[in-house]
């Protein structure tokens, strides 16, 4: 990995990003910054005592009140950062459900129930709070890079009302059918269930116009994958 081409695209990208903040711009840097020094943080409060928020804790709030972005908008910046695959012929996307505990906050607005392990023999790991769905990109083995690693596109609140595996579909879908994107290689769905039938179902239209590609793996779960039709031919 070379730091220093590392260092000067991270320069880059954090210009970008201020650029594009519509408003309070430098609040919300600050507390980008407060976020990547204290992730242990649990609650906001910790994040405005940081050495690197120089403002208010109120300003927090007012920070992202004020934001106004499109779903698509920080995938659409990560682009022309986004390392090329060099040791998978594809691009590999991933989407996985967190489950957020929230059973003291009694007025958060449509909590539900979600799953929490728990180390008592018998008792139900469940418990009250919110989930997110996330799709990311799998990033191939790099050197001092752990391997367990992977950059996070799109987070998405999981509503009560709404089906957790529909939800990573649909950004997957999202995901290859933005033109400022480079992904048209490979997806991988990790749900356990049958469920991942719905993704050829939400991108067919995508693959209906894309000549390049195919549906090249089986349907049995967990994995779903499109790869481009002359790697299909070299293997």
């Amino acid at each position: 990995m070379d730091m220093s081409l590392c260092t000067t695209q991270l320069k880059q990208f954090r210009s970008t990003l201020y650029r594009n903040f519509n408003n309070r711009a430098d609040t919300l840097m600050d507390l980008l910054d407060a976020m990547c020094s204290v992730p242990g943080a649990k609650s906001v409060v910790e994040y405005s005592l940081a050495a690197c928020f120089l403002r208010s804790y109120s300003t927090i709030f007012k920070g992202i009140d004020e934001l106004k972005w499109e779903p698509l908008w920080l995938a659409d910046l990560l682009g022309p950062y986004l390392p090329r695959p060099k040791q998978w012929p594809f691009w590999l996307l991933m989407a996985d459900v967190t489950p957020a505990p929230r059973p003291y906050a009694h007025t958060l607005v449509d909590r539900g129930m979600v799953y929490q392990p728990e180390v008592v023999k018998g008792k139900l790991p469940v418990t009250i709070g919110h989930q997110y769905s996330t799709a990311a990109l799998g990033l191939e083995d790099e050197a001092r890079v752990s391997s367990s690693w992977a950059l996070a596109l799109l987070t998405k609140r999981v509503a009560t009302t709404d089906d957790k595996e529909m939800v990573g579909c649909q950004q997957i879908a999202s995901l290859l059918q933005d033109a400022k994107l480079p992904f048209e290689m490979c997806i991988r769905d990790r749900c356990q269930s049958d469920r991942h039938l719905l993704l050829f179902e939400l991108i067919s239209e995508y693959l209906m116009g894309n000549q390049a590609c195919q549906i090249c793996a089986s349907l049995t779960k967990p994995y779903v994958l499109i790869s481009p039709i002359s790697q299909i031919a070299r293997n």
